[in-house]
């Protein structure tokens, strides 16, 4: 692969001004793909808008001999040291992440990248308040249906279905806050004070309101104490409450302190209140016992057994080569499936991944499923290698018998024999 080739693509690519484009890196090694991702991603596009570079890497047996295997990996790794996340929820609107798919319909495999951009740029730090910022935030987003809930009530059917976790309401919690009641809080000011609104202002005016929001966040405050309340944390979320909340206590006492020694007695009682609910989250995350987070059962059992397969296929894979042997054309035809078998295992992943879950925490959701694999290919093992015992120590006794047995008529042929030249 040249150079002039992998930087007439990354300029291509860099060049994109649609919001979503597809680019084949046939017969790419992986080195020629970690080098383009480097020249494409490590710095923002130019752009005013979100943007998604879709990658074609791999597909099914018509096209797969174009592909580099590793293709995947040295992508991966190229944004890694980019600091960029792999995210299987990611869409159009997130910003330095990229997640795989298997195109089912088209039997191809992709890497969607979703690069820094301009745009995105423009929009941090101070300028988070402004509409335009926002205007790319695509519409079937959690983070747009919250705020596009009609009511309290559908935003609260809406959480309830979708973040059962306290750290997904957390990170909702943290980003509607950080990034949206700005957003709303600065739309409603130019509201009260006459002034005009921008184009995409307008449009999100119509979403929420600075106040619907508030009632949101409430909502949210309360159900995260709830769930604090009723043991329902993890345990990376119970170490998490305990050390969040241990620091605000310890603010608060000085606080109120702070406030006694001014003489500002009734700041120092409601930094009280405020003092005894952090207390009583803090407590009752201590004494909390950390729960097992688990993706339903259908699948795991379904992500259960396609790595079942994929662990018997490199265990037959490793054998062969151990014996210095090579696959039939049979045994080569199934060790072909593996990469089938993880697009189905990412895909069936990918689909039970909630809202505001990171990849963490959905790994740890289907961790159940390859234990279980683990241990049935463990058993599986241990089964094989008794038969093959059994079989080797039956062989052995087989032949150990016919010797033992040839020796007796032997001696009993030859002591017949003497004890009649005795008697005679």
């Amino acid at each position: 692969m040249s150079d002039a080739k992998v930087a007439g693509l990354a300029k291509q690519m860099r060049s994109q001004t649609e919001k979503s484009d597809e680019y084949d890196l046939d017969n790419y090694s992986e080195q020629a793909a970690a080098e383009l991702a480097a020249a494409a991603f490590a710095q923002p596009f130019d752009v005013d808008h979100a943007v998604r570079c879709s990658l074609v890497i791999g597909g099914g047996k018509g096209i797969r001999g174009r592909y580099d295997p590793n293709l995947a990996r040295g992508l991966a790794q190229a944004l890694k040291a980019l600091g960029f996340e792999e995210d299987s929820g990611a869409s159009l609107g997130a910003a330095g992440a990229f997640k795989h798919q298997h195109d089912t319909g088209r039997n191809i495999k992709v890497l969607h990248v979703f690069p820094h951009t301009q745009h995105e740029a423009q929009g941090a730090g101070g300028g988070e308040a402004a509409g335009d910022a926002h205007a790319t935030l695509d519409a079937d987003s959690p983070a747009y249906q919250l705020l596009a809930a009609d009511s309290l009530d559908a935003f609260v059917a809406l959480a309830e279905a979708h973040l059962p976790a306290y750290a997904q309401r957390q990170r909702c919690l943290r980003e509607l806050q950080a990034v949206y009641l700005p957003l709303f809080k600065s739309i409603d000011d130019k509201l009260v004070s006459a002034q005009p609104l921008s184009p995409a202002e307008e449009g999100w005016s119509a979403v929420c309101s600075a106040d619907a929001l508030q009632e949101r966040l409430a909502w949210l405050q309360k159900a995260m104490a709830d769930l604090v309340k009723s043991g329902q944390l993890t345990g990376p979320e119970r170490g998490d409450v305990v050390k969040s909340t241990a620091a605000k206590l310890e603010a608060v006492q000085v606080e109120i302190a702070t406030a006694r020694s001014q003489g500002k007695d009734k700041r120092a009682d409601k930094l009280e209140v405020t003092a005894k609910q952090l207390q009583e989250l803090h407590d009752a995350a201590d004494k909390a016992k950390a729960i097992e987070p688990r993706a339903p059962a259908d699948a795991l059992s379904e992500v259960a057994t396609a790595y079942r397969q994929i662990l018997a296929l490199r265990n037959m894979e490793a054998r062969a080569k151990a014996d210095n042997k090579l696959l039939s054309i049979e045994q080569a035809r199934q060790v072909g499936q593996i990469p089938e078998l993880q697009d189905k295992m990412r895909d069936v992943i990918a689909a039970h991944r909630g809202w505001f879950e990171d990849q963490e925490e959905v790994a740890a959701r289907f961790a159940p499923a390859r234990a279980a694999a683990q241990a049935a290919q463990k058993k599986a093992q241990a089964q094989q290698q008794a038969r093959a015992n059994a079989n080797a120590g039956w062989s052995s006794v087989g032949g150990n018998s016919s010797k033992h047995l040839s020796r007796p008529a032997g001696g009993a042929s030859k002591g017949r024999g003497g004890g009649g030249s005795r008697g005679a």
